[in-house]
């Protein structure tokens, strides 16, 4: 039995590299200009690799990289529904996707990569579990959940704010999970200094991350969001809300003020990740 790799390259970067290690793999890396790039010591483990992947360049749009990754993920298994199906991601998204198949009887797993505060590699080797029990990360402990939310959702609202401006951080945090359980998980992460795993994200990154959460966490069932949405917010974001609001409406029409409406509050956290990350 082979085992098949589906590397979410926007959400690890290079951090699959030394999977290209493991015997009898085959690797499909997803990618798109917001991919971040791959540090020379890694081009040369790929130039040597055994097992060279296939690179695949997608179509950017909200979610895209996800959605074709899943779509190639199926189409793999109806040449060979007996390989082990691996999608490499910190995007708990895919879980869904993995539940799905497994109650299918399918052979697919999620494994999170992640980097330690020494920038060294460390590789789950078991797929995410809701049993998992403690997970040790920069010095910090924590429980798999912070106050009910998957603490890796957390970890990347402070990779993306930053810990600048801790404000942000809370109104966040209020913003998405409520006053009460808000309030709670930023008490528990300010107590320990915001630590989390470093990532190497790069501004655009940064903020297609966060805006993905902001969605996640907001009404849009009566609105389809436009494809075009992240990269016009990463473009033209300003902390100015009567500016914001106008270059919806003028670019987005009657979705502007609902539009509007969902990312009003996040204007200037949005405004700030691009200004620091320049």
């Amino acid at each position: 039995m082979a085992t098949v790799y589906f590397i979410d390259s926007e959400n690890v970067g290079d951090g699959w590299i030394d999977l290209l290690e493991k015997p009898d793999s085959k690797f499909f890396v997803f990618y798109t200009s917001h991919s971040p790039h791959i540090a020379y010591s890694n081009v040369v483990k790929l130039i040597n690799a055994t097992e060279r992947p296939n690179f695949i360049e997608c179509y950017e749009g909200n979610n895209g990289l996800d959605f074709q990754l899943v779509s190639y993920l199926g189409y793999e298994l109806h040449i060979n529904n007996t390989n082990e199906m691996i999608i490499v991601s910190n995007d708990t998204g895919f879980d869904v996707v993995v539940r799905f198949w497994l109650d299918r009887e399918m052979n697919v797993k999620r494994f999170p990569i992640s980097k330690d505060s020494n920038t060294r590699i460390k590789k789950t080797d078991e797929p995410v579990s809701d049993d998992e029990k403690t997970t040790d990360s920069s010095s910090v402990k924590v429980t798999e959940k912070i106050s009910g939310v998957d603490k890796r959702e957390i970890y990347t609202i402070i990779n993306c704010i930053g810990v600048d401006v801790p404000s942000f951080i809370h109104l966040a945090f209020v913003h998405f999970y409520g006053s009460k359980n808000g309030l709670n998980i930023y008490n528990n992460m300010k107590n320990n200094n915001f630590e989390v795993p470093p990532v190497q994200w790069n501004m655009e990154t940064k903020m297609k991350k966060l805006i993905e959460i902001i969605i996640k966490y907001s009404n849009v069932s009566n609105i389809k969001i436009p494809d075009s949405l992240t990269g016009f917010i990463v473009n033209n974001i300003v902390d100015d809300k009567n500016a914001m609001s106008n270059k919806l409406n003028k670019s987005f029409g009657e979705s502007g003020p609902q539009l509007n409406k969902i990312f009003s509050v996040f204007y200037k956290t949005l405004a700030n990740i691009k200004k620091k990350n320049k």
